[in-house]
């Protein structure tokens, strides 16, 4: 019995590293990992509960995330009962992910590094097919879409894992975390070619607001690090930009309908998304319309870029949404959970060394991980000013697996485990003689 709870940890580190590699393919295998991973986590549980091993691990954002469960329910019930209750739970499945990861990663810290090679060697690879999708309108997968989608069924979920993986990338090189991973994924040339074919991927999602938040939470994670670093980046971003203006056709096609909105089809579908949000608030302003239940508006565009169907059923914005579905309660909640989260990865780029628990290799890998969720976070919460991509099922996936890394370092890690007495023959002779 001994040797059980070491395998059962054994087998669901390896489903947590299949997870970071399932990340990028579409939200059915997604599920399937993560479902994998739950299972061996309960197997993992009750070989604690066998052998008296402390069985949890309390998770830096248990209570935001308690909080905005609760009141999701609150505003499912108020409207339905127990029954949409429970539906709008569902629609936060995703966050499971965060409470399994966390527990895997505060009892392995090395698993962090090997889960994080994986995931950027498939990411980078879906970098690369979405730009070569994006140039050649090449899609064997999906519906031709315009844009890029790697391996996903949408150009939206694409662009908003590209945001997280590029800019995990990029905190790695900024803090030189990337010398604590495994391997070949040590060395600088491989890193940085890694972070060149994440950053393409979120080039072919084709998505202005998402550009736009990687362009901010880009300078912002800078500005961690130096604020001459941040002032050279803004100057290149600016140069980049004007150059891709004049030199690419594709890219100034893409940003032109901005200089007049009113004759952009997506930006006319976004007022008018907006307008219908701001109205189911205005008609049940404390626990908003229910989760399950933001109006379904036909806004008329091409079937090909809502897959196939011409209506919308979110707020096309993070923020309305929540505050149409759950209210004003349900809005003050969400913030404190976004804020928490970013609070939490600040706190951890700005991490200081503790005698005997990090190197100085796994230290920088800490704060890269917390820089890079820094930049990620506010990437994604610029970009969902104009985007649900908080309700975009495998994009939350990506964002809580990555958030699951923010263990602080006074965590216990391995030596969390009480040792298991020892049940050999020679120990209990041993035992005999002494007693004798």
């Amino acid at each position: 019995m001994s040797k059980w709870p070491h395998r059962c940890q054994l087998v669901l580190d390896a489903t947590v590293i299949g997870f970071a590699l399932a990340l990028c393919f579409p939200i059915t295998v997604n599920w399937i990992a993560l479902i994998a991973g739950l299972v061996a986590w309960a197997g993992a549980i009750a070989c604690r509960i066998a052998t008296k091993q402390p069985i949890f691990i309390k998770p830096q954002l248990l209570y935001p995330l308690l909080s905005f469960a609760l009141v999701n329910a609150l505003a499912g019930a108020v409207h339905g009962g127990i029954a949409e209750a429970a539906m709008s739970l569902r629609t936060l499945r995703p966050m499971v992910c965060y409470f399994w990861a966390y527990d895997a990663f505060a009892r392995n810290d090395r698993l962090q590094a090997i889960s994080t090679a994986a995931l950027l060697s498939l990411s980078a690879v879906a970098g690369v097919f979405g730009m070569i999708q994006y140039r050649f309108k090449f899609h064997p997968f999906t519906v031709p879409y315009e844009q890029g989608t790697g391996f996903c069924n949408h150009p939206m979920e694409f662009a908003g894992q590209m945001q997280l993986f590029a800019m995990l990338c990029i905190g790695l090189l900024l803090h030189k975390g990337y010398r604590w991973l495994p391997g070949p994924y040590a060395r600088l040339p491989l890193m940085a070619l890694l972070t060149v074919c994440n950053v393409l991927g979120l080039i072919a999602a084709d998505e202005r607001s998402a550009w736009l938040g990687f362009g901010l939470g880009l300078i912002l994670m800078a500005s961690l690090v130096s604020w001459k670093l941040a002032a050279r980046l803004v100057a290149a971003l600016s140069v980049l930009t004007a150059g891709a203006w004049f030199a690419d056709p594709m890219f100034r096609q893409r940003l032109e309908p901005l200089l007049n909105p009113q004759t952009d089809v997506s930006t006319h579908a976004r007022f008018t998304m907006w307008q219908t949000a701001w109205q189911a608030f205005l008609k049940h302003p404390i626990f908003g319309c229910g989760p399950c239940n933001f109006p379904r508006v036909d806004v008329g565009l091409r079937g090909v870029e809502l897959h196939g169907e011409t209506f919308l059923a979110h707020g096309h914005s993070n923020y309305l949404h929540i505050l149409a579905t759950t209210g004003f309660v349900g809005f003050i909640v969400f913030i404190w959970l976004l804020l928490a989260s970013v609070r939490l990865a600040w706190l951890q780029a700005h991490v200081q060394r503790v005698r005997d628990v990090l190197t100085g290799r796994a230290l920088a890998f800490k704060r890269s991980i917390g820089l890079a969720m820094f930049g990620a976070l506010i990437s994604l919460a610029v970009a969902g000013i104009f985007e649900y991509n908080f309700g975009t099922g495998s994009v939350r996936l990506a964002e809580w697996f990555l958030l699951a890394m923010l263990v602080p370092v006074q965590a216990p890690l391995q030596a969390l485990a009480k040792p298991v007495p020892e049940k050999s023959a020679r120990a209990k002779s041993e035992r005999k003689r002494k007693a004798a």
